[in-house]
């Protein structure tokens, strides 16, 4: 059975993993939500590369 080292430093491993998923999650809703506002100013244009892109959001890897 592990002692309290060696799980404190696996928590902090996993909560590290965490932060960094929380963090390219932000980014990537930051990169959307600017794409969406550009394509709204540029009104009835196509917005590449999502002109096929269906309703459903794809999931992370």
């Amino acid at each position: 059975m592990p002692g309290l080292q060696e799980r404190a430093a696996a928590m902090r491993s996993r909560l590290q993993r965490l932060d960094d998923q929380l963090d390219r999650l932000a980014r990537s809703r930051d990169a959307l939500a600017d794409y969406i506002d550009a394509a709204e100013r540029m009104g009835g244009r196509t917005h590449p590369p999502f002109d096929d892109a269906g309703p459903e959001p794809v999931p992370a890897a």
